[in-house]
């Protein structure tokens, strides 16, 4: 598995009222979900524990936030 993922890391994703909801890469189940307003992704299958920050969603906040004079976490 990759150390970091991008939204089109996930071209089966679907929408899903705000979020996206997409095949999790770890288990291959549909329990991903991905929030378009935080670019976060967690898988909410049982033990699968996947879950991060989308890599292109932190550096689009860390242009943002130079501005601001924030840091992406």
């Amino acid at each position: 598995m990759k150390p970091y993922y991008s939204l089109s890391d996930f071209p089966d994703r679907k929408n899903a009222g705000k979020n996206f909801i997409a095949r999790c890469p770890k288990c291959g189940t549909m329990h991903l979900y991905i929030s378009k307003a935080k670019g976060l992704y967690h898988c909410f299958y049982a033990g699968c524990e996947f879950n991060g920050i989308l890599t292109d969603y932190c550096k689009d906040k860390r242009s943002e936030e130079r501005r601001v004079g924030k840091e992406c976490r």
